[in-house]
C-alpha cells in the first residue's frame, strides 16, 4: 500500500501557528505518525492536500516536505490502517453520543407536549449541525468504518422525529381554553347594546 508522509518543522514558538497547522492536518484527515510527521493513505487528491499544507507551513516561516512510499511491510500497513480506524471510530462515537442526546431531547419534549416552535427550530439546527459533522468525518474516513451507518441512521431518525412533530403540530386542533363559569343569557339579551 502507498502512504504519504508530511515532515515539517515550525521555526516559531508561536502556539497560534502550531494550532493552525494541527487544525489543517486534522481537516485533511492526516494523523500524527511520529514526532512532526503526519501520514495519509496515498491518493492524488491527498497528495494535493499535503502540498497545500506544505505551502501553508512555509508561509508561516516553517519547513515542510512531502514524501510517498510503497510499504512492503504488511504489518506496518495494518498498524497504520488501525490507527486511522481507531481515530475515525472515536470521532463517530462522539457524534453518535451527541445524536443520541438530541434524539432523547426531541422524544422527551414530544412526550411531555412541550415541543415549542423555538425549541423545534433549535433542535433542527442541532440535527443539521450533526449532519454536517458526519459529512466532514466521512470525507476523511479512508477505510470505511462500519459504525458510520449507525450514526447516519440515528441522525436521519432525529430529523424524521422533528418532521413528524412539525406535521403533528400543524394538523392538531388549536388548544381549548376553558372559560370559567358563564352566567346564563336571557333570550333577546345578545343583541342589546349596553350603555
Amino acid at each position: 500500500m502507498k502512504w504519504l508522509f508530511l515532515v515539517h518543522q515550525l521555526q516559531t514558538r508561536n502556539s497560534r501557528e502550531r494550532v493552525k497547522v494541527w487544525r489543517l492536518t486534522k481537516k485533511v484527515g492526516a494523523l500524527l505518525y511520529r514526532n512532526s510527521v503526519y501520514v495519509l493513505p496515498y491518493s492524488k487528491a491527498r497528495l494535493e492536500d499535503f502540498q497545500w499544507l506544505c505551502q501553508q507551513i512555509r508561509d508561516s516561516q516553517g519547513e515542510a516536505a512531502v514524501f510517498f512510499s510503497d510499504s512492503a511491510d504488511e504489518r506496518e500497513n495494518r498498524t497504520l490502517q488501525a490507527l486511522f480506524s481507531r481515530t475515525r471510530e472515536s470521532e463517530y462515537m462522539v457524534l453518535l453520543d451527541a445524536t443520541d442526546k438530541v434524539l432523547m431531547r426531541i422524544r422527551r419534549a414530544k412526550k411531555e407536549k412541550r415541543l415549542s416552535e423555538s425549541l423545534r427550530r433549535s433542535l433542527e439546527k442541532e440535527a443539521a449541525h450533526l449532519g454536517e459533522s458526519l459529512s466532514e468525518i466521512e470525507k476523511i474516513d479512508f477505510f470505511g468504518i462500519p459504525i458510520k451507518k449507525k450514526v447516519k441512521m440515528m441522525i436521519e431518525l432525529a430529523k424524521k422525529e422533528l418532521v413528524s412533530a412539525e406535521a403533528a403540530s400543524r394538523t392538531s386542533p388549536p388548544p381549548r381554553h376553558s372559560i370559567g363559569r358563564c352566567s346564563k343569557v336571557k333570550p333577546g339579551q345578545l343583541g342589546k347594546t349596553f350603555t
